[in-house]
């Protein structure tokens, strides 16, 4: 795409705000992927739409094609499970200078989850290894207050990593993604980010039929979330009224219904209270919000 635009990498470079040795890395494979706000930067240099620098192996990955594993899983289990040495250091170094910021981090998970909720699967497994790079550089390169933010923001990029993976039923490996997004929440000490953890890991409970574990992940941290109903925000509600779901879910899979029903009329009073009231985290709550109205009202 850069030749054929005619631009040279030092020019491409300029106009993206990289450096040429990541440009030329990427060009000559030396690396398979780059940051997520790297590759939004290049294609809006470029003219083009971000997915179009995605190759093939994701595509093949999503539609789950013949020998597609090998292709399209190893950049993302190289990011979810980065190999060190003794010194600590990972044995793939990062092409790319300077720290990315928390606004980089933030935009490339919405950029990814938007991709995610439009169902297209090949484009969002494509984006993850970026991201997750991205995500594990801010916590590396942050401290004091800002460590909290970043371990928030790398919670919330392996959150969507781990819900990919489990629609592409990939399920271990959407486990090592879940089980660091809640090791992320709990760094970051922040509880709604921790309830948006929990709930993909009571997803991921329930496809592997492990329905009291499911029930109980969910029903505790519902306790630990409870919100007040005349003072909760829109956020706390949804978080708490979606894990009450999750558990109902596990229940009824347990064919325990009366408490199922019972946890359903909580979420309930929390829906209620919620009504039309707009989340201010649409990447998230917003989503939990829209599910626990409309998961009420689709319940017998």
């Amino acid at each position: 795409m850069r030749t054929e635009s005619t631009l040279t990498q030092e020019r491409l470079a300029e106009r993206a705000g990289v450096s040429v040795e990541t440009i030329r890395k990427l060009e000559q494979n030396e690396r398979t992927s780059a940051r997520m706000s790297t590759l939004n930067r290049l294609a809006t240099a470029l003219g083009v739409p971000t997915t179009a620098l995605m190759g093939s192996a994701a595509q093949a990955q999503a539609m789950r094609e013949p020998n597609a594993e090998p292709l399209g899983l190893v950049d993302v289990r190289r990011a979810l499970t980065p190999v060190s040495g003794l010194d600590g250091r990972s044995v793939v170094g990062d092409p790319e200078t300077g720290p990315p910021t928390a606004a980089d981090v933030r935009r490339s998970i919405l950029t990814a989850n938007t991709i995610y909720h439009a169902n297209d699967y090949a484009a969002a497994l494509g984006l993850i290894p970026g991201l997750l790079d991205e995500a594990r550089a801010l916590v590396g390169f942050s401290d004091g207050d800002e460590r909290s933010t970043a371990h928030a923001l790398a919670s919330r990029a392996h959150q969507l990593a781990g819900r990919l993976l489990i629609q592409l039923r990939r399920l271990d490996l959407a486990h090592v993604a879940l089980a660091s997004a809640l090791d992320h929440a709990r760094r970051s000490g922040d509880q709604m980010v921790g309830a948006a953890a929990v709930a993909p890991m009571c997803w991921l409970l329930l496809r592997q039929a492990r329905f009291a574990e499911a029930e109980a992940l969910a029903v505790r941290t519902a306790d630990q979330v409870e919100p007040r109903l005349s003072t909760a925000s829109p956020a706390e509600l949804a978080a708490w009224g979606f894990l009450l779901m999750k558990g109902a879910s596990a229940a009824v899979r347990d064919a325990r219904h009366a408490d199922a029903r019972d946890m359903l009329d909580l979420a309930a009073a929390g829906a209620h209270r919620l009504g039309d009231r707009p989340s201010p985290d649409a990447d998230i709550t917003g989503v939990a919000q829209w599910r626990v109205r409309r998961g009420l009202t689709h319940h017998p």
